[in-house]
């Protein structure tokens, strides 16, 4: 949970939501549980709240309690509810490596420059500076696509936009990054 409350800048809010944390952390911890029957994918949820619950902090603190439960509620069960189906997808994707009907295939070229294929810690901070420096209408929806797992429908609802308009700026976030890492090349 550190690294996410790191993410505060400033001290109040982050004493906020790590009193909200510890308040329904628990409580949201069971919520995923009962969807994703998994010790470490019901952390990541509670994660993930919490990413969305300081993406929209300014907000949430302004609605009523019963507001902010129904509010990490929801955000909860949905994103238990997509762990729960990507981990469906995958295993249903999943192939034995003793299926003898598959074909065999010729591997990548060796030669390939492991280097650029591996994400450094450095460049995942470099991408989080980027992503802190971006507008928030973009770094938002990065934050709740990538962060919260959440789908295009389901944040066009939150934010109160059309998902074309969600699309479009997830896609306008993806070429800010990469054109800063260009730049910084």
């Amino acid at each position: 949970m550190l690294p996410i409350l790191l993410a505060i800048h400033e001290e109040d809010d982050r004493h906020y939501v790590e009193r909200i944390y510890r308040e329904f952390g628990k409580k949201l911890y069971k919520i995923a549980y009962e969807k994703t029957k998994s010790r470490e994918d019901s952390e990541d949820c509670v994660g993930d709240v919490i990413v969305v619950l300081i993406a929209y902090l300014e907000k949430f603190k302004s609605w009523s309690y019963k507001h902010q439960i129904n509010f990490l509620v929801k955000c909860c069960r949905c994103i238990a509810i997509n762990k729960y189906h990507a981990n469906e997808k995958r295993r249903k994707n999943e192939i034995s490596l003793d299926d003898e009907s598959i074909p065999p295939i010729e591997l990548a070229d060796p030669s390939q420059d492991v280097e650029k294929i591996v994400i450094s810690a450095e460049n995942i901070k470099k991408i989080a500076e980027y992503i802190d420096e971006m507008d928030p209408m973009y770094s938002d929806i990065l934050y709740l696509r990538v962060f919260a797992g959440m789908k295009n429908p389901q944040i066009a609802q939150m934010l109160n936009i059309s998902q074309n308009l969600v699309a479009v700026r997830f896609l306008r976030a993806k070429k800010i990054i990469e054109e800063r890492i260009k730049n910084d090349e």
